[in-house]
């Protein structure tokens, strides 16, 4: 992070395909393990495709002091696309920086059909969300 020029920053985060986990609380616990297992082999491919990456191509204010856009390119599955994540930035004490927010994707998008089990009782909708709290130097 260039605290002096925050467009001077830059970011690159790897995230484990077998440590993602489903955490909808309007299922029961039965069908969240059946959509996780159904997640880790059919959807991730956790055996194929260890990891999720992003990477930065820029970093802009958006908003007030503490709002800012990262644009850059995120790969799920093999498959590289451009974004942009809102993020709320708050520089700590000790220097390091907490990044917060929120991001919704398509997974279609990323060539992934969303999960349907038990005769299409279980669903899983198209856009999923992601919440994220990072700590970053």
């Amino acid at each position: 992070m260039d605290a002096n020029d925050l467009s001077q920053s830059s970011i690159k985060l790897t995230f484990s395909t077998a440590d993602i986990r489903v955490l909808d609380p309007k299922e029961s616990v039965k069908d969240r393990a059946k959509v996780q297992t159904t997640m880790e082999t059919e959807v991730l491919r956790v055996s194929q495709y260890r990891e999720i990456l992003f990477e930065s191509t820029g970093v802009e204010h958006s908003g007030p002091a503490e709002m800012v856009r990262i644009r850059g390119n995120l790969t799920i599955r093999g498959k590289t696309l451009p974004v942009v994540v809102p993020v709320t930035l708050t520089r700590l004490d000790d220097g390091v920086y907490r990044a917060t927010g929120e991001y919704k994707l398509k997974q279609t998008a990323f060539g992934i059909q969303p999960i349907q089990l038990a005769a299409g009782t279980i669903k899983v909708k198209d856009e999923v969300r992601t919440e994220f709290e990072l700590f970053l130097k």
